[in-house]
């Protein structure tokens, strides 16, 4: 099935050989992504170097410690509000520090999965899904549905978490 719009544009191209590699490749990341995926990280890690190394160890954990909880209980919260198995929360708060600081993994993934595990979805969660997705109620007893809005959750409030975090490391360690 194509659209209307789409048939002059394939009967022009009937019958001709094409080359098709250069559909298969992917542009590479900008770089500004890739200084941005890396580049936060790295200068949260540095900056709670720089509390160890030049504020001293208590105030260096003080730094850590802040980043981790407030980075656990914001990817924490996001599973709790889905209504999440209490091990899917706890899985989600010990994420959310790993995640931050980790550009190739979110603390949502973690939770997602943990929730698979814990409240395995069923055929019929699969077979019923277009229905489910139709409405709140569908979405939220739907197990795999389910399973989406944690990793959804967990993420959009894990992310603004991180931020939260930066804020308060720079702020404890006089960088603000």
């Amino acid at each position: 099935i194509i659209g209307a719009g789409h048939i002059p544009g394939i009967k022009r191209y009937f019958n001709q050989q094409i080359d098709r590699s250069e559909l298969e490749k992917l542009p590479p990341p900008s770089i500004t992504k890739r200084v941005l995926a890396w580049g936060i990280p790295a200068l949260i890690v540095g900056v709670i170097l720089y509390a160890f190394l030049t504020l001293g160890t208590a105030q260096g954990f003080e730094v850590a410690g802040s980043w981790a909880l407030i980075t656990g209980s914001s990817s924490a919260l996001g599973a709790a509000l889905v209504f999440s198995h209490p091990l899917t929360v706890l899985v989600a708060f010990i994420g959310g520090p790993i995640g931050a600081l980790a550009p190739v993994v979110r603390p949502g993934w973690f939770a997602g999965l943990a929730e698979a595990i814990l409240r395995k979805p069923k055929v019929a969660d699969l077979e019923s899904i277009l229905d489910d997705i139709g409405s709140l109620r569908g979405l939220w007893r739907n197990r795999l549905s389910r399973i989406l809005l944690i990793v959804i959750f967990t993420n959009i409030l894990g992310g603004l978490g991180s931020l939260l975090a930066i804020g308060q490391v720079l702020s404890l360690t006089g960088s603000l």
